[in-house]
Protein backbone atom coordinates (compact mmCIF):
# COMPACT_ATOMS: atom_id res chain seq x y z
CA UNK A 1 0.00 0.00 0.00
CA UNK A 2 1.24 3.39 -0.85
CA UNK A 3 0.45 6.31 2.30
CA UNK A 4 1.16 9.31 1.55
CA UNK A 5 0.58 12.50 4.25
CA UNK A 6 -0.19 15.67 2.02
CA UNK A 7 -0.19 18.93 4.49
CA UNK A 8 -2.49 17.12 7.20
CA UNK A 9 -3.53 19.06 9.57
CA UNK A 10 -6.43 19.17 12.43
CA UNK A 11 -7.33 21.53 15.56
CA UNK A 12 -7.90 20.45 19.31
CA UNK A 13 -9.12 22.96 21.75
CA UNK A 14 -8.78 25.30 19.14
CA UNK A 15 -4.76 24.40 18.70
CA UNK A 16 -3.27 23.16 15.82
CA UNK A 17 -1.74 19.39 17.17
CA UNK A 18 -1.21 18.68 13.78
CA UNK A 19 0.10 21.32 11.76
CA UNK A 20 0.82 20.80 7.99
CA UNK A 21 2.73 17.39 7.83
CA UNK A 22 4.12 16.15 4.57
CA UNK A 23 5.55 12.90 4.61
CA UNK A 24 5.75 9.58 2.76
CA UNK A 25 6.50 6.34 4.26
CA UNK A 26 7.63 4.10 2.33
CA UNK A 27 5.60 0.56 1.19
CA UNK A 28 6.65 -2.36 2.79
CA UNK A 29 8.27 -0.66 5.22
CA UNK A 30 8.59 -0.21 9.33
CA UNK A 31 8.36 4.13 9.75
CA UNK A 32 9.08 5.13 13.36
CA UNK A 33 7.03 8.29 14.50
CA UNK A 34 9.17 10.01 17.07
CA UNK A 35 8.55 13.17 19.02
CA UNK A 36 8.10 13.97 22.84
CA UNK A 37 4.59 13.69 24.64
CA UNK A 38 2.24 16.35 23.12
CA UNK A 39 4.17 15.88 20.04
CA UNK A 40 1.34 15.36 18.02
CA UNK A 41 1.89 11.55 17.47
CA UNK A 42 -1.53 9.43 18.66
CA UNK A 43 -3.36 12.71 17.04
CA UNK A 44 -1.80 11.72 13.48
CA UNK A 45 -1.97 8.21 14.00
CA UNK A 46 -5.82 9.19 13.89
CA UNK A 47 -5.79 11.05 10.34
CA UNK A 48 -4.17 8.23 8.81
CA UNK A 49 -6.74 5.90 10.22
CA UNK A 50 -9.18 7.74 8.94
CA UNK A 51 -10.77 8.34 12.75
CA UNK A 52 -10.29 12.44 12.65
CA UNK A 53 -11.26 14.28 9.33
CA UNK A 54 -8.22 17.13 8.80
CA UNK A 55 -9.12 20.52 8.26
CA UNK A 56 -6.12 21.04 6.26
CA UNK A 57 -4.26 18.35 3.32
CA UNK A 58 -5.51 14.80 3.03
CA UNK A 59 -4.46 11.09 3.63
CA UNK A 60 -4.09 9.16 0.49
CA UNK A 61 -4.20 5.44 0.37
CA UNK A 62 -3.31 4.70 -2.97
CA UNK A 63 -4.20 8.21 -3.89
CA UNK A 64 -7.20 7.75 -2.53
CA UNK A 65 -8.18 10.04 0.51
CA UNK A 66 -8.55 8.26 3.81
CA UNK A 67 -11.59 9.71 4.86
CA UNK A 68 -13.38 8.79 1.56
CA UNK A 69 -12.93 5.24 1.96
CA UNK A 70 -16.13 3.30 2.99
CA UNK A 71 -16.00 2.22 6.67
CA UNK A 72 -15.84 -1.52 6.43
CA UNK A 73 -13.13 -1.18 3.22
CA UNK A 74 -11.38 1.11 5.76
CA UNK A 75 -11.54 -1.76 8.31
CA UNK A 76 -10.10 -4.05 6.07
CA UNK A 77 -6.93 -2.07 4.93
CA UNK A 78 -6.11 0.14 7.88
CA UNK A 79 -5.79 -1.61 11.46
CA UNK A 80 -4.98 0.99 14.11
CA UNK A 81 -3.31 -0.39 17.96
CA UNK A 82 -3.97 2.65 20.15
CA UNK A 83 -2.29 2.95 23.45
CA UNK A 84 -5.56 2.27 25.52
CA UNK A 85 -7.65 -0.02 25.63
CA UNK A 86 -10.05 -2.22 28.04
CA UNK A 87 -13.10 -4.10 28.35
CA UNK A 88 -14.80 -4.61 31.08
CA UNK A 89 -16.58 -7.31 28.79
CA UNK A 90 -15.90 -11.28 29.72
CA UNK A 91 -14.25 -12.49 27.00
CA UNK A 92 -11.67 -14.80 26.24
CA UNK A 93 -8.18 -14.02 24.12
CA UNK A 94 -9.41 -15.55 21.30
CA UNK A 95 -12.71 -13.84 21.20
CA UNK A 96 -10.48 -10.37 21.92
CA UNK A 97 -8.72 -11.62 18.67
CA UNK A 98 -11.86 -12.36 17.11
CA UNK A 99 -12.70 -8.91 17.01
CA UNK A 100 -10.08 -8.06 14.49
CA UNK A 101 -12.38 -10.32 11.64
CA UNK A 102 -15.53 -7.94 12.04
CA UNK A 103 -15.00 -6.25 8.67
CA UNK A 104 -15.02 -9.66 6.98
CA UNK A 105 -17.98 -11.19 8.89
CA UNK A 106 -20.41 -12.92 6.31
CA UNK A 107 -23.09 -15.79 6.92
CA UNK A 108 -20.31 -18.37 5.65
CA UNK A 109 -17.10 -17.03 6.87
CA UNK A 110 -16.88 -18.79 9.82
CA UNK A 111 -13.37 -21.04 8.77
CA UNK A 112 -11.53 -18.24 7.19
CA UNK A 113 -11.94 -16.32 10.84
CA UNK A 114 -11.00 -19.09 12.90
CA UNK A 115 -7.87 -19.80 10.46
CA UNK A 116 -7.01 -16.08 10.39
CA UNK A 117 -7.36 -15.74 14.07
CA UNK A 118 -4.77 -18.69 14.75
CA UNK A 119 -2.77 -17.28 12.46
CA UNK A 120 -2.56 -14.06 14.02
CA UNK A 121 -1.84 -16.03 17.44
CA UNK A 122 0.82 -17.25 16.63
CA UNK A 123 2.47 -14.76 14.51
CA UNK A 124 1.71 -12.45 18.00
CA UNK A 125 3.63 -15.50 20.11
CA UNK A 126 0.42 -15.72 21.70
CA UNK A 127 -1.69 -18.80 20.82
CA UNK A 128 -1.34 -20.26 24.47
CA UNK A 129 -2.86 -17.54 25.87
CA UNK A 130 -5.76 -18.60 23.44
CA UNK A 131 -7.99 -20.00 26.10
CA UNK A 132 -7.42 -17.08 29.14
CA UNK A 133 -9.54 -14.79 30.17
CA UNK A 134 -8.75 -11.44 29.00
CA UNK A 135 -9.29 -9.64 32.28
CA UNK A 136 -6.61 -12.22 33.71
CA UNK A 137 -3.81 -11.25 31.63
CA UNK A 138 -0.84 -9.17 32.53
CA UNK A 139 0.09 -6.01 30.65
CA UNK A 140 2.62 -7.12 28.61
CA UNK A 141 0.13 -10.26 27.84
CA UNK A 142 -2.51 -7.72 26.47
CA UNK A 143 -0.24 -5.79 24.66
CA UNK A 144 0.75 -9.53 22.37
CA UNK A 145 -3.09 -9.56 22.35
CA UNK A 146 -3.82 -6.75 20.92
CA UNK A 147 -1.41 -7.25 18.37
CA UNK A 148 -2.86 -10.44 17.07
CA UNK A 149 -6.37 -8.72 16.80
CA UNK A 150 -4.76 -5.85 14.28
CA UNK A 151 -2.95 -8.71 12.54
CA UNK A 152 -5.87 -10.75 12.02
CA UNK A 153 -8.05 -8.09 10.26
CA UNK A 154 -4.61 -8.58 7.39
CA UNK A 155 -4.53 -4.91 6.63
CA UNK A 156 -2.33 -3.53 4.52
CA UNK A 157 -1.40 -0.62 6.41
CA UNK A 158 -0.96 -0.93 10.41
CA UNK A 159 -0.69 1.64 12.83
CA UNK A 160 0.96 1.32 16.17
CA UNK A 161 0.55 3.90 18.96
CA UNK A 162 3.45 3.25 21.50
CA UNK A 163 3.55 -0.99 20.97
CA UNK A 164 5.97 -1.57 23.24
CA UNK A 165 4.45 -0.35 26.14
CA UNK A 166 4.27 -2.53 29.20
CA UNK A 167 7.09 -5.08 27.38
CA UNK A 168 9.95 -6.40 28.80
CA UNK A 169 13.53 -5.37 26.49
CA UNK A 170 13.17 -9.04 25.09
CA UNK A 171 9.32 -8.86 24.07
CA UNK A 172 9.64 -5.28 22.82
CA UNK A 173 12.78 -6.24 20.83
CA UNK A 174 10.87 -9.63 19.26
CA UNK A 175 8.34 -7.42 18.66
CA UNK A 176 9.34 -4.85 16.75
CA UNK A 177 11.92 -7.52 14.68
CA UNK A 178 8.10 -9.06 13.90
CA UNK A 179 6.53 -6.29 13.36
CA UNK A 180 9.33 -5.22 10.68
CA UNK A 181 9.56 -8.40 8.84
CA UNK A 182 5.82 -8.27 7.97
CA UNK A 183 6.22 -6.71 4.91
CA UNK A 184 2.83 -4.28 5.77
CA UNK A 185 3.88 -0.88 5.86
CA UNK A 186 3.55 0.13 9.12
CA UNK A 187 4.05 3.46 10.98
CA UNK A 188 4.54 2.69 14.85
CA UNK A 189 4.91 5.99 17.15
CA UNK A 190 7.90 5.01 19.46
CA UNK A 191 9.72 6.66 22.05
CA UNK A 192 13.19 4.85 22.43
CA UNK A 193 15.57 6.12 19.42
CA UNK A 194 17.37 2.60 19.70
CA UNK A 195 13.93 0.79 19.07
CA UNK A 196 13.91 3.34 15.80
CA UNK A 197 17.35 3.10 15.15
CA UNK A 198 17.69 -0.61 15.47
CA UNK A 199 14.29 -1.99 13.96
CA UNK A 200 13.04 1.34 11.23
CA UNK A 201 13.58 1.69 7.63
CA UNK A 202 12.01 5.17 7.65
CA UNK A 203 11.55 7.87 11.19
CA UNK A 204 9.57 10.68 10.95
CA UNK A 205 10.13 13.43 13.77
CA UNK A 206 7.16 15.68 15.09
CA UNK A 207 7.51 18.58 17.36
CA UNK A 208 4.68 20.79 18.29
CA UNK A 209 2.58 19.38 15.67
CA UNK A 210 4.77 19.78 12.88
CA UNK A 211 7.15 17.63 11.39
CA UNK A 212 10.95 18.68 11.92
CA UNK A 213 13.05 15.90 10.44
CA UNK A 214 12.06 12.58 8.04
CA UNK A 215 14.49 10.11 6.39
CA UNK A 216 16.93 7.35 7.22
CA UNK A 217 17.08 6.55 10.50
CA UNK A 218 21.44 7.36 10.73
CA UNK A 219 20.35 10.19 9.11
CA UNK A 220 17.89 11.66 11.63
CA UNK A 221 18.99 10.57 14.54
CA UNK A 222 21.41 13.21 15.27
CA UNK A 223 22.01 14.60 18.71
CA UNK A 224 19.72 16.92 19.31
CA UNK A 225 16.99 14.45 18.71
CA UNK A 226 18.59 12.13 21.47
CA UNK A 227 18.81 14.72 23.79
CA UNK A 228 15.27 15.61 23.39
CA UNK A 229 14.05 12.53 23.22
CA UNK A 230 15.57 11.80 26.79
CA UNK A 231 14.52 14.90 28.26
CA UNK A 232 10.87 13.74 27.21
CA UNK A 233 11.30 10.65 28.61
CA UNK A 234 12.56 12.00 31.93
CA UNK A 235 9.46 14.67 32.32
CA UNK A 236 7.22 11.78 31.40
CA UNK A 237 8.41 9.35 34.19
CA UNK A 238 8.75 12.63 36.56
CA UNK A 239 4.77 13.47 35.52
CA UNK A 240 3.81 10.38 36.32
CA UNK A 241 5.50 9.90 39.80
CA UNK A 242 8.07 7.16 38.42
CA UNK A 243 10.96 9.24 38.72
CA UNK A 244 14.06 8.38 40.13
CA UNK A 245 18.09 9.33 40.91
CA UNK A 246 18.80 6.21 38.55
CA UNK A 247 16.71 7.67 36.28
CA UNK A 248 18.29 11.26 36.30
CA UNK A 249 21.99 9.02 36.09
CA UNK A 250 20.80 7.74 33.09
CA UNK A 251 18.95 10.55 31.44
CA UNK A 252 22.37 12.59 32.48
CA UNK A 253 24.90 9.83 30.56
CA UNK A 254 22.94 9.27 27.91
CA UNK A 255 22.50 13.71 27.22
CA UNK A 256 26.71 13.74 27.99
CA UNK A 257 26.97 10.78 25.56
CA UNK A 258 24.71 12.98 23.13
CA UNK A 259 26.84 16.31 23.80
CA UNK A 260 30.04 14.90 23.44
CA UNK A 261 29.18 13.70 19.47
CA UNK A 262 27.01 16.92 18.91
CA UNK A 263 30.36 19.28 19.58
CA UNK A 264 32.80 16.64 17.98
CA UNK A 265 30.72 16.80 14.61
CA UNK A 266 30.09 20.37 15.27
CA UNK A 267 33.87 21.69 15.35
CA UNK A 268 34.67 19.44 12.66
CA UNK A 269 32.22 20.63 10.56
CA UNK A 270 32.63 24.48 10.79
CA UNK A 271 35.87 24.85 8.74
CA UNK A 272 34.61 22.83 6.10
CA UNK A 273 30.83 25.12 5.98
CA UNK A 274 32.78 28.74 6.55
CA UNK A 275 35.98 28.01 4.77
CA UNK A 276 39.40 28.36 6.85
CA UNK A 277 39.68 31.85 5.88
CA UNK A 278 36.43 32.63 7.93
CA UNK A 279 37.63 30.24 10.69
CA UNK A 280 38.31 32.51 13.18
CA UNK A 281 35.35 34.60 12.56
CA UNK A 282 33.14 31.81 12.50
CA UNK A 283 33.99 30.59 16.32
CA UNK A 284 33.64 33.76 17.41
CA UNK A 285 29.90 33.99 16.07
CA UNK A 286 28.83 30.21 17.80
CA UNK A 287 30.70 31.49 20.78
CA UNK A 288 28.62 34.83 21.05
CA UNK A 289 25.17 32.80 20.27
CA UNK A 290 26.42 30.47 23.57
CA UNK A 291 27.20 33.29 25.61
CA UNK A 292 23.79 34.94 25.14
CA UNK A 293 22.20 31.55 25.55
CA UNK A 294 24.46 31.77 28.93
CA UNK A 295 22.85 34.75 29.64
CA UNK A 296 19.01 34.54 29.28
CA UNK A 297 19.37 30.99 30.57
CA UNK A 298 20.11 30.71 34.26
CA UNK A 299 18.03 33.84 35.22
CA UNK A 300 15.05 32.84 32.89
CA UNK A 301 15.23 29.40 34.52
CA UNK A 302 15.52 30.98 38.01
CA UNK A 303 12.49 32.87 37.30
CA UNK A 304 10.08 30.25 35.88
CA UNK A 305 11.03 27.98 38.46
CA UNK A 306 9.41 29.93 40.75
CA UNK A 307 5.59 29.46 39.16
CA UNK A 308 6.10 26.41 37.28
CA UNK A 309 7.52 22.88 38.07
CA UNK A 310 11.22 21.40 36.85
CA UNK A 311 9.44 19.15 34.68
CA UNK A 312 8.02 21.82 32.87
CA UNK A 313 10.84 23.21 32.59
CA UNK A 314 12.54 20.26 31.03
CA UNK A 315 9.72 20.06 28.78
CA UNK A 316 10.79 23.04 27.26
CA UNK A 317 14.16 22.31 27.30
CA UNK A 318 13.27 19.21 25.56
CA UNK A 319 11.55 21.68 22.59
CA UNK A 320 14.51 23.63 22.51
CA UNK A 321 17.06 20.83 20.58
CA UNK A 322 14.25 20.04 18.45
CA UNK A 323 14.12 23.69 17.27
CA UNK A 324 18.00 22.97 17.17
CA UNK A 325 17.10 19.60 14.97
CA UNK A 326 14.67 21.87 12.97
CA UNK A 327 17.68 24.73 12.48
CA UNK A 328 20.77 22.34 11.45
CA UNK A 329 18.24 20.38 8.66
CA UNK A 330 18.29 23.68 6.77
CA UNK A 331 21.54 23.27 6.17
CA UNK A 332 22.29 23.07 2.70
CA UNK A 333 26.02 22.05 2.50
CA UNK A 334 26.37 18.64 1.30
CA UNK A 335 28.73 16.44 3.14
CA UNK A 336 30.48 13.44 1.63
CA UNK A 337 31.03 10.37 3.64
CA UNK A 338 34.15 8.29 2.66
CA UNK A 339 33.55 5.50 0.93
CA UNK A 340 33.27 2.47 3.36
CA UNK A 341 36.17 0.28 1.63
CA UNK A 342 38.56 2.85 2.45
CA UNK A 343 37.35 2.96 6.26
CA UNK A 344 39.89 1.69 9.08
CA UNK A 345 39.43 -0.17 11.94
CA UNK A 346 38.14 1.85 14.76
CA UNK A 347 40.97 1.25 17.40
CA UNK A 348 43.23 2.30 14.29
CA UNK A 349 42.14 5.66 13.84
CA UNK A 350 41.22 6.75 17.45
CA UNK A 351 45.29 5.79 17.58
CA UNK A 352 45.37 8.23 14.51
CA UNK A 353 44.00 11.19 16.37
CA UNK A 354 45.63 10.94 19.66
CA UNK A 355 49.43 10.76 17.29
CA UNK A 356 48.26 14.15 15.95
CA UNK A 357 47.56 15.43 19.58
CA UNK A 358 50.74 14.53 21.30
CA UNK A 359 52.82 14.78 18.25
CA UNK A 360 51.94 18.31 17.59
CA UNK A 361 54.06 20.50 20.19
CA UNK A 362 51.96 23.55 19.99
CA UNK A 363 48.39 21.45 19.75
CA UNK A 364 50.06 19.72 23.05
CA UNK A 365 50.68 22.55 25.50
CA UNK A 366 47.79 24.04 24.33
CA UNK A 367 45.84 20.74 25.36
CA UNK A 368 47.86 20.50 28.80
CA UNK A 369 46.58 24.25 29.42
CA UNK A 370 42.92 23.18 28.67
CA UNK A 371 42.94 20.19 30.88
CA UNK A 372 44.31 21.04 33.74
CA UNK A 373 42.35 24.65 33.50
CA UNK A 374 39.43 21.82 33.58
CA UNK A 375 40.73 19.75 36.45
CA UNK A 376 40.52 22.75 38.91
CA UNK A 377 37.95 24.20 37.25
CA UNK A 378 35.82 21.28 38.27
CA UNK A 379 37.41 20.96 41.66
CA UNK A 380 35.82 24.81 42.24
CA UNK A 381 32.96 24.32 40.73
CA UNK A 382 32.17 21.46 42.56
CA UNK A 383 31.52 23.88 45.65
CA UNK A 384 30.83 27.10 43.95
CA UNK A 385 26.72 26.43 44.64
CA UNK A 386 27.60 25.75 48.30
CA UNK A 387 29.97 28.89 48.94
CA UNK A 388 27.44 31.23 47.34
CA UNK A 389 24.14 30.19 49.05
CA UNK A 390 25.97 29.39 52.45
CA UNK A 391 28.56 30.91 52.93
CA UNK A 392 27.42 34.54 51.24
CA UNK A 393 24.00 33.92 52.10
CA UNK A 394 22.51 34.71 48.36
CA UNK A 395 18.99 33.14 47.17
CA UNK A 396 18.32 31.05 44.14
CA UNK A 397 17.37 34.25 42.29
CA UNK A 398 20.23 36.41 43.57
CA UNK A 399 22.39 33.53 41.98
CA UNK A 400 20.75 32.93 38.85
CA UNK A 401 21.32 36.11 38.58
CA UNK A 402 24.77 36.28 39.12
CA UNK A 403 25.64 33.42 36.28
CA UNK A 404 23.50 35.44 33.69
CA UNK A 405 25.32 38.81 34.59
CA UNK A 406 28.76 36.95 34.19
CA UNK A 407 27.90 34.77 31.16
CA UNK A 408 28.21 38.37 29.47
CA UNK A 409 31.76 38.35 29.70
CA UNK A 410 31.53 35.33 27.37
CA UNK A 411 29.30 37.73 25.27
CA UNK A 412 32.27 40.54 24.89
CA UNK A 413 34.81 37.66 24.65
CA UNK A 414 33.57 36.79 21.73
CA UNK A 415 32.55 40.26 20.39
CA UNK A 416 36.34 41.18 20.68
CA UNK A 417 38.05 38.19 20.19
CA UNK A 418 38.37 39.29 16.13
CA UNK A 419 40.00 42.71 17.58
CA UNK A 420 42.28 41.02 20.14
CA UNK A 421 43.86 38.79 18.07
CA UNK A 422 44.53 41.63 15.75
CA UNK A 423 46.15 43.47 18.85
CA UNK A 424 48.31 40.66 19.81
CA UNK A 425 48.50 38.31 17.55
CA UNK A 426 46.68 34.83 17.12
CA UNK A 427 49.74 33.42 19.33
CA UNK A 428 50.06 35.48 21.64
CA UNK A 429 46.36 35.82 23.24
CA UNK A 430 46.25 32.17 23.56
CA UNK A 431 48.67 32.33 26.65
CA UNK A 432 47.62 35.76 27.42
CA UNK A 433 44.07 34.88 28.13
CA UNK A 434 44.85 31.34 29.77
CA UNK A 435 46.99 33.58 31.99
CA UNK A 436 43.36 36.18 32.78
CA UNK A 437 41.88 32.88 33.86
CA UNK A 438 43.61 33.05 37.80
CA UNK A 439 41.85 36.62 38.55
CA UNK A 440 38.53 35.72 37.78
CA UNK A 441 38.87 32.40 39.63
CA UNK A 442 40.19 34.46 42.75
CA UNK A 443 37.43 36.83 42.75
CA UNK A 444 35.11 34.62 43.61
CA UNK A 445 36.51 33.29 47.46
CA UNK A 446 37.62 37.02 47.48
CA UNK A 447 33.73 38.20 47.50
CA UNK A 448 33.78 36.65 50.87
CA UNK A 449 36.34 39.47 52.46
CA UNK A 450 36.63 42.26 50.29
CA UNK A 451 34.55 45.28 51.19
CA UNK A 452 31.84 45.36 48.26
CA UNK A 453 28.67 43.48 47.85
CA UNK A 454 29.40 39.86 47.74
CA UNK A 455 26.89 39.50 44.65
CA UNK A 456 28.75 42.08 42.52
CA UNK A 457 32.21 40.47 43.15
CA UNK A 458 31.11 37.26 41.88
CA UNK A 459 29.41 39.05 38.69
CA UNK A 460 32.89 40.74 38.35
CA UNK A 461 34.84 38.03 38.42
CA UNK A 462 32.86 35.60 36.09
CA UNK A 463 32.63 38.43 33.41
CA UNK A 464 36.68 38.50 33.52
CA UNK A 465 36.74 34.40 33.82
CA UNK A 466 34.15 34.18 30.81
CA UNK A 467 35.93 36.60 28.91
CA UNK A 468 39.44 34.88 29.06
CA UNK A 469 37.47 31.81 28.12
CA UNK A 470 35.81 32.47 24.86
CA UNK A 471 38.92 34.57 24.02
CA UNK A 472 40.99 31.35 24.49
CA UNK A 473 38.48 28.77 22.60
CA UNK A 474 37.91 30.78 20.11
CA UNK A 475 42.21 31.05 19.33
CA UNK A 476 43.06 28.01 20.07
CA UNK A 477 39.90 25.71 18.45
CA UNK A 478 40.60 28.00 15.23
CA UNK A 479 44.10 26.87 15.52
CA UNK A 480 43.08 23.41 15.77
CA UNK A 481 40.99 23.52 12.97
CA UNK A 482 43.37 25.25 10.58
CA UNK A 483 46.85 22.71 11.36
CA UNK A 484 44.54 19.80 11.16
CA UNK A 485 44.12 18.22 7.90
CA UNK A 486 40.58 17.66 6.56
CA UNK A 487 40.36 14.59 6.97
CA UNK A 488 41.61 14.06 10.11
CA UNK A 489 39.27 16.55 12.17
CA UNK A 490 37.04 14.76 13.35
CA UNK A 491 39.41 12.09 15.16
CA UNK A 492 41.56 15.15 16.04
CA UNK A 493 38.81 16.66 18.26
CA UNK A 494 37.38 13.30 20.14
CA UNK A 495 41.46 13.22 21.05
CA UNK A 496 41.41 16.55 22.52
CA UNK A 497 37.70 16.08 23.80
CA UNK A 498 38.78 12.69 25.45
CA UNK A 499 41.64 14.32 27.14
CA UNK A 500 40.40 17.81 28.25
CA UNK A 501 36.83 16.67 30.07
CA UNK A 502 38.44 13.75 30.98
CA UNK A 503 39.92 15.34 33.49
CA UNK A 504 36.63 16.98 34.66
CA UNK A 505 35.01 14.11 36.47
CA UNK A 506 38.85 14.03 38.31
CA UNK A 507 38.23 17.77 39.21
CA UNK A 508 34.31 17.03 40.77
CA UNK A 509 35.33 14.32 42.98
CA UNK A 510 38.81 16.28 43.64
CA UNK A 511 36.55 19.26 45.05
CA UNK A 512 34.44 17.44 46.75
CA UNK A 513 36.64 15.44 49.23
CA UNK A 514 38.18 19.33 49.15
CA UNK A 515 35.02 20.87 50.35
CA UNK A 516 34.17 18.22 52.90
CA UNK A 517 37.67 17.90 54.41
CA UNK A 518 38.64 21.71 54.51
CA UNK A 519 35.45 23.66 53.18
CA UNK A 520 34.46 25.32 50.51
CA UNK A 521 36.52 28.78 50.74
CA UNK A 522 39.90 26.77 50.54
CA UNK A 523 38.94 24.87 47.67
CA UNK A 524 37.98 27.53 45.78
CA UNK A 525 41.34 29.15 46.37
CA UNK A 526 43.27 26.03 45.51
CA UNK A 527 41.38 26.39 42.41
CA UNK A 528 42.03 29.70 41.82
CA UNK A 529 45.69 28.16 42.03
CA UNK A 530 45.42 25.41 39.49
CA UNK A 531 44.12 28.47 37.43
CA UNK A 532 47.78 29.30 37.45
CA UNK A 533 49.33 25.72 36.98
CA UNK A 534 46.97 25.70 33.91
CA UNK A 535 48.51 28.42 32.29
CA UNK A 536 52.23 27.91 32.80
CA UNK A 537 52.16 25.02 29.61
CA UNK A 538 51.03 27.46 26.87
CA UNK A 539 52.96 30.60 28.79
CA UNK A 540 56.35 29.37 28.99
CA UNK A 541 56.52 28.00 24.77
CA UNK A 542 56.37 29.50 21.69
CA UNK A 543 52.85 31.34 21.73
CA UNK A 544 53.88 33.85 23.80
CA UNK A 545 56.74 34.74 20.91
CA UNK A 546 54.42 33.84 17.87
CA UNK A 547 52.45 36.33 16.02
CA UNK A 548 51.01 34.38 13.45
CA UNK A 549 50.75 30.46 14.03
CA UNK A 550 50.99 27.25 11.50
CA UNK A 551 48.38 26.69 9.38
CA UNK A 552 46.89 30.40 8.79
CA UNK A 553 45.40 31.13 5.85
CA UNK A 554 47.46 33.78 3.83
CA UNK A 555 46.38 37.21 3.71
CA UNK A 556 43.00 38.12 0.91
Amino acid sequence: MDLSIAGVGTRLGGRWVVDGVDATPPPGALTGLLGPNGAGKTTLLRLIAGLLDPEAGAVLLDDVPVHTVPRRERARRVALLEQESSSTVPLTVREVVALGRIPYRTLWGADADEAAVDRALAAADAAHLADRAWSALSGGERQRVHIARALAQEPDLLLLDEPTNHLDVSAQLSLLAFVRDLGRTTVAALHDLNLAAAYCTHVLVLAEGRLVAAGDPRDVLTADLVRAATLAVVVALALTGNASMAVLYAGALVMSVATVFFDVAHQSYVPGLVGLAHIGEGNAKLQATQSVAGVAGPALGGALLRVVLAPVLLAVNAVTYLVSALALSRIRKAEELPPREHRRPLKEEIAEGLRFVVRQPLLRRIVACTAIGNLFGAAAGAVTVIFALRELGLDEAAYGTVLSASAVGGLLGAVASDRLVRWFGEGRVIPLSALAFAPGAALTPLAAVLPFPPQATLIAGGVLFYLAVVVYNVAQVSFRQRVCPPPLLGRMNASVRFIVWGTTPIGGLLGGWLGHTFGATTTLWVGAAGAVVAALPVLFSPLLRMRELPGAPAPE
